[in-house]
């Protein structure tokens, strides 16, 4: 080795001792972290739940100190961010930092790695790659679309109902939910009389008054041919099929239900007409439970 390299590794040596000694210096100059004044009200602001301005104070101590001479404003700072401010990337940084840097005799290293797995676990739950919520999502939007179809195809036929017997196109509600649809259904009442009407009695025989429901227009007995049988309104023909009336059911998802494509308006006003002792007000009269006469 030549004086050269001697000279230059003394040099060196002295520039690393004079480094750590001016390093000793100053974490002397300034003091323990804990009698910081700006640590302190940190401190004193994080008690009164001041949370935003206590990791101000904090970040204050880490820029004034350094990382090496402030572990324990990064150990609050990292509490801060994890159960408060909820920012799971931070409180690693922060964690980290303290574990680098721990104070002497620092009885808070198990703390600081549980916290910060914690705060690794919180992170994770934000990764778009969990099978489990996908497929639950799948699920979900699988069943509302189809509930959706299924409303929009009641919605269709009764538009179609009312178009058919001359009714002009009604403006109805979007149904959010189950328990609002029947609230929200708009149906044409047929006009009725505010009193029942006596028939007439026929002369030479004994007076018999007898109650008719009020007469309610039928478009189907208006067509009928002249002289064609006839069933007396009020009345329910006898024998034929029956069916119960499920929830969310309507006259033409039931005619559809027996009728198949053959459905159509004829056969919703023959299903109404079929059972008017039940359906007095027509479709508004519809209730889960009834049991209906399927002609």
């Amino acid at each position: 080795m030549t004086a050269r390299h001697v000279f230059v590794v003394l040099v060196a040596s002295a520039a690393f001792v004079l480094a750590v000694g001016c390093s000793r210096h100053d974490e002397a100059m300034l003091g323990l972290e804990t009698d910081d004044p700006t640590y302190r009200q940190g401190k004193q602001l994080q008690k009164q739940g001041r949370n935003q301005e206590a990791l101000l104070a904090f970040q204050r101590v880490i820029e004034a100190r350094g990382d090496h001479a402030s572990p324990e404003s990064h150990f609050e700072a990292g509490v801060i961010y994890l159960h408060h401010i909820k920012d799971p990337i931070a409180a690693i940084y922060h964690f980290r930092k303290y574990r680098e840097f721990p104070p002497p005799n620092s009885a808070l290293l198990a703390q600081v790695r549980e916290l910060e797995a914690t705060a690794k676990r919180e992170f994770a739950r934000t990764l778009p790659t969990r099978p489990e919520d996908d497929q639950s999502i799948r699920l979900g939007t699988t069943q509302e679309a189809e509930r959706l179809r299924r409303e929009n195809e009641e919605l269709r036929a009764e538009l179609a109902t009312l178009r058919g017997g001359g009714a002009s196109p009604l403006n109805r509600a979007v149904r959010s939910s189950p328990a609002r649809e029947e609230s929200s259904r708009i149906t044409l009442q047929p006009l009725q009389l505010a009193s029942p009407i006596s028939a007439p009695v026929p002369s030479g025989s004994t007076r018999q008054e007898t109650s008719l429901q009020p007469p309610v227009p039928n478009t189907a007995a208006a067509t009928a041919p002249t002289g064609g049988p006839s069933v007396a309104q009020g009345t329910r023909p006898v024998g034929g099929r029956t069916h119960t009336v499920q929830q969310r059911e309507s006259l033409w998802s039931i005619a559809r239900s027996y009728y198949g494509t053959g459905a159509n308006n004829a056969r919703v006003q023959a299903l109404e007409d079929a059972n008017r002792d039940l359906l007095p007000n027509g479709a508004a009269s519809l209730r889960p439970g009834m049991i209906l006469r399927i002609p």
